[in-house]
């Protein structure tokens, strides 16, 4: 099941959200401010964040930088909700790692949409990594593997004679 944190001052918005995500293989984590926001990821990793541009106390950009300075190594995608869409202001928000952006009022298809899509998206990202984690690592050990069986064999068939000469060569880089 993947945890949503929803972030923003309007009771209207973040029941929008809960009622878009809730009980459709989702758990919703809601937050009226960004600071009680920052306090929830000290304490848990969440799968995507939804967080509204404005609120009191500290908007959802600063919300957002603090957020990613906390889980530096642990990124979460991001939707922003926004009532200004203008192009200076997604590129800061894109600069900041935002994912997608929706417009306020929340369309309930729009939002479901792009984090579906989103968390599909970073489930697969995540699971390829660890494919390719777990495929170096076998490589690293079968090579490792290889190495030793030659150096037994040379040892065993060719006397250790022929493995000093062998180790001669190699550090003389022959």
């Amino acid at each position: 099941m993947s945890t949503i944190l929803a972030v923003s001052g309007n009771p209207k918005e973040l029941e929008a959200i809960r009622s878009t995500f809730d009980g459709k293989g989702y758990s919703i984590v809601s937050c009226d401010n960004g600071i009680t926001a920052i306090e929830a990821v000290k304490i848990k990793p969440f799968d995507l964040m939804i967080i509204t541009q404005n609120m009191e106390y500290i908007d959802g950009g600063s919300t957002l930088r603090q957020i990613r300075r906390i889980r530096d190594s642990d990124y979460c995608p991001t939707i922003m909700l926004m009532n200004n869409m203008d192009k200076v202001t997604l590129e800061n928000y894109m600069s900041l790692g935002v994912a997608d952006f929706v417009k306020l009022p929340i369309n309930p298809v729009d939002l479901r949409t792009k984090g579906d899509f989103i968390l599909e998206s970073w489930k697969n990202h995540t699971d390829n990594l660890r494919d390719y984690e777990d495929f170096v690592e076998r490589k690293r050990f079968s090579v490792g593997k290889q190495d030793s069986n030659l150096s037994d064999f040379i040892q065993n068939n060719m006397g250790s004679d022929l493995m000093a000469q062998l180790a001669d060569m190699m550090r003389d880089g022959k």
